[in-house]
């Protein structure tokens, strides 16, 4: 938890996973845990790695609506049409299903940054955001798997 903003921010690393040495179904009850915290604490920004909870459900997040920054790297997020509710976004980092429909994120008309890591999502999906957020830097980044495997 990084509190240096006034709470404004909750960092959950994965090494939250060696410093609680628990399982994966009690680690996922302490994620929904820590999302709860950040809507009681009016978050303004969440990066969560690694997040079996959010893979499961990513509605969790949508009442989260005063977010600004959201980064869910390491995180296969299936669905986005949830996070179409986070209109405050302006930085917005995830992993996304190749076979995920990314229309619903151009209701985030504030989003500044989109960065989609580990992803292959079509060039004709990235085209059509980049016409539907013109103001938003997209940068989509490889399969880290896929790369270090072709080396």
């Amino acid at each position: 938890i990084d509190l240096n903003s006034g709470f404004s921010s909750l960092y959950v690393p994965e090494v939250a996973r060696a410093l609680f040495n628990i399982e994966s179904e009690q680690l996922t009850w302490v994620w929904k845990v820590l999302i709860n915290v950040a809507k009681a604490a009016d978050a303004k920004n969440l990066i969560l790695k690694d997040c079996p909870a959010i893979e499961e459900d990513v509605a969790l997040l949508a009442n989260l609506v005063n977010l600004q920054r959201l980064e869910l790297d390491g995180t296969w997020v299936k669905d986005v049409t949830p996070l179409s509710a986070l209109t405050n976004l302006q930085t917005l980092s995830l992993n996304v299903d190749r076979k995920s429909d990314l229309t619903p994120l151009s209701a985030l008309t504030n989003l500044q940054d989109l960065h989609l890591h580990g992803t292959a999502v079509s060039k004709e999906q990235i085209s059509w955001l980049r016409k539907r957020l013109p103001q938003a830097k997209i940068t989509v980044s490889p399969d880290p798997a896929k790369s270090n495997s072709t080396q």
